[in-house]
This record gives C-alpha cells, structure tokens and sequence, in this order.
C-alpha cells in the first residue's frame, strides 16, 4: 500500500513530515515524483486541486482524502473514480472564517469604510445607524461553516437569518429553507455555500434585486468576487 500526496500549491513538507511520524512504515509518494510503477501501488490520496483526470490512473485506489473542506474539484472531474471522499474540516478554519465575516459585518453596520473615507478628505460627518440586534444578517447555506458564522454573528448581538435548502435548526437563529429566502429582510448577506452545480450562478441579478437598497453580499464561499453593495 502507497499514499499519493500531492497538496497542490501549499506546503508538502508538513504534511510529509507528519505522515513519516504518524506511518513510519507507510510509502508515501508525491504527485511530482509519480511513477506508473508507484501509480500501480497507491491505494490512498490525500490531495488538493489535483489535476483532473489523474486520479483514474490508479487501478487500485480506495478512497480519496481531500486536504481541505471544498469538494468541488473531484465533483466536476467526470474522471474521479467511484470511491470513498472524506473531507478535511479544520476548526480552527472555521472559527477565522467566522470572524473573517463578523470583521465585515462590523465594517458595514458601523459604517467604518465611510468615515475613513470621510478621514482621508478632513472631513468629519457623524451618521445614524441601528443597534445591533435591529441589524440584519442573512447567512447563505448552513453547513459547517454556515453554522460557525451565525453562531459568532449572533453571539455578537445581530439578528441573524440563515437559509439553506433543508430545514436546519439554530440556537438564536431564525432559519429558512428551500424557496423561503428573506433577502428582502437582509441589511447584509453572506454567502456560506459550497460550490456545486445546484448553487453555481445562483447568486445573479435577479437573486440581488431582491435584496433592499444599500444591502451588502459578503461572498466567503467559494466564487469569483469578494464583496458588491447594492
């Protein structure tokens, strides 16, 4: 038995180095010094952003370990053999993402792009805004991450709204499911969804011209734009 280890893009060595303590007896071999000798041992993958299509070149492959939490890569590879996918969830990752999302939920309920922009002309204008608890968050797809985020947003004092496309129950959130989304309650969106073929194009123009006048979409998924205000 043989593990191919190929973290595309990242760091290889910790995880080589973790491997060799933990399986000091287990071969494992990186994608870059791949044989079709070695491609006949591997019976595990631990890979990211794999190219497509090579995974079929190994007959004798059980399972598939992804070395993050997104899947869409082996999803779309038509190539990707039938076995086992597991997912590597990190939760210290989900805890940065959650306060990646409460650090722009602050800088929009508080306005604070606006008076730096105000800082940087000398210029100084106090405006309203709404308690926190009035300030609405409308968190998109509550899988793990989905579910991280509204904790953190709602432990922060903010009404927070969460839909995904099954009902999925939430201590302190007010959840939606299916063709109940409330975007016209949304002061702000954030998008929580994996990249599949049933959400891709999913958030387009008719999906935002549902969201009220000066609503903001926070994009933390997968995707190709970071944030838009409407």
């Amino acid at each position: 038995m043989a593990i191919l280890l190929n973290n595309h893009g990242y760091d290889n060595a910790s995880w080589q180095a973790a491997l060799a303590e933990l399986l000091p007896e287990q071969d494992v071999f990186l994608f870059a010094d791949m044989t079709p000798a070695r491609r006949q041992q591997v019976e595990y993958a631990l890979v990211w952003n794999h190219p497509p299509g090579d995974l079929a070149e190994y007959p004798n492959l059980k399972a598939i370990h992804l070395l993050g939490a997104g899947t869409e890569a082996v999803d779309a590879d038509p190539a990707t053999p039938d076995v086992p996918v597991l997912r590597l969830v990190d939760p210290q990752v989900l805890e940065d993402m959650a306060r990646y999302a409460l650090y722009w939920v602050l800088h929009f309920h508080r306005r604070f792009g606006v008076y730096a922009q105000q800082q940087s002309q000398a210029h100084w204008e106090r405006h309203n805004l709404c308690a926190s608890e009035e300030f609405k968050v409308l968190v998109l797809g509550l899988g793990m991450v989905g579910k991280t985020v509204a904790r953190r947003l709602a432990a922060n004092g903010y009404k927070v709204l969460g839909w995904d496309r099954h009902q999925a129950e939430l201590a302190g959130v007010e959840s939606y499911c299916g063709d109940d989304m409330p975007l016209a309650q949304a002061d702000m969106v954030i998008n929580c969804l994996p990249l599949t073929p049933e959400t891709r194009h999913m958030i387009d123009a008719e999906l935002l011209g549902q969201l009220p006048e000066g609503a903001v979409l926070v994009n933390i998924s997968r995707g190709k734009f970071w944030w838009t205000q409407m």
